[in-house]
């Protein structure tokens, strides 16, 4: 059902950006101002941030695409555009701590409380992301018909609008050198910590800790975008913006099954992922370099 969903929402998505982006094509073509046809680069520094939990997430990304920027007078613009991201992020966490209400889990009739943590606990995520821009474009100088060759000056721009990032491939790999299951009984006010053979005590399998790997579904991630630099014109048709960049992505939301239980050793590592335990946004700031191909009138 989740699935179906996820589904729904997507289509939901690209249908509207596909409506937008053909509004703005006829909107632009009703204009005498040059458009630009672009392709970039971009490399930066990337993380999952998540308030609730301690630790550090640090890791990096690339990006390269191809766009659109129409203008609607000498100054202000739109852009439009397609890219792929791959990201490698690696997270390391203090502790994670988790406690649920068993709604299934009883011992000789007294339901419990389960609180567990995880020690020593890393996370790394590959993923590769299709990204849709729809920024507003503003730049600092007037390109005033008949002086475009003829002025070389740099001008500053800036951009801002929305970024939609969708997963289409995504694998992580999470260690953790051990897990504490403790059970604590409201109705005897009471603690079980000791019992390895119900699930209960410190687990590290023998010193080795445990690990696993699998792949997870974020959906479509919406993220605020901003960038600014320098447009550097040419003598000819070619401009080229050089320009930092930031994305804050929106709170990611796996669309797996809930936080599991763990009631055994041998169900320990069927759930490892640190995204269970907190929301998690998508950081990244880097640099970009984008080459602008316009047909001058």
């Amino acid at each position: 059902m989740k699935k179906v969903i996820n589904k729904k929402r997507i289509s939901a998505v690209v249908l509207f950006l596909m409506f937008f982006t053909l509004s703005s094509l006829q909107l632009l073509a009703q204009k005498k101002e040059p458009s630009e046809f672009t392709a970039h680069a971009a490399g930066a520094f990337s993380t999952y941030l998540q308030p609730a939990v301690e630790g550090t997430s640090v890791g990096y990304n690339s990006d390269f695409g191809i766009g659109f920027n129409g203008f609607f007078n000498q100054q202000v613009g739109i852009h439009l555009g397609i890219g792929l991201g791959f990201f490698n992020i690696k997270s390391t966490v203090t502790n994670i701590e988790k406690t649920k209400t068993s709604e299934h889990g009883s011992v000789n009739g007294f339901s419990y409380d389960l609180h567990t943590t995880l020690s020593g606990y890393t996370e790394t995520h590959k993923s590769m992301f299709l990204s849709v821009p729809v920024m507003f474009i503003f730049q600092t100088q007037k390109n005033q018909q008949l002086s475009w060759r003829q002025s070389k000056k740099p001008s500053f721009y800036l951009m801002g609008g929305a970024k939609a990032l969708l997963l289409f491939n995504n694998k992580y790999e999470a260690n953790v050198a051990s897990i504490a299951n403790a059970a604590y009984f409201p109705e005897l006010d009471n603690w079980a910590d000791t019992q390895t053979f119900a699930g209960f005590g410190t687990f590290d399998n023998n010193g080795k800790g445990y690990d696993s790997s699998d792949k997870m579904e974020f959906g479509i991630i919406i993220a605020a975008a901003v960038e600014l630099g320098i447009k550097w014109r040419t003598e000819g048709s070619v401009a080229i913006y050089t320009g930092a960049f930031f994305d804050f992505g929106f709170p990611i939301k796996d669309n797996r099954n809930p936080y599991k239980e763990y009631i055994s050793e041998n169900k320990l590592k069927e759930d490892l992922t640190m995204m269970k335990f907190a929301d998690t946004y998508l950081m990244t700031a880097g640099i970009k370099l984008r080459f602008a191909f316009s047909k001058r009138q």
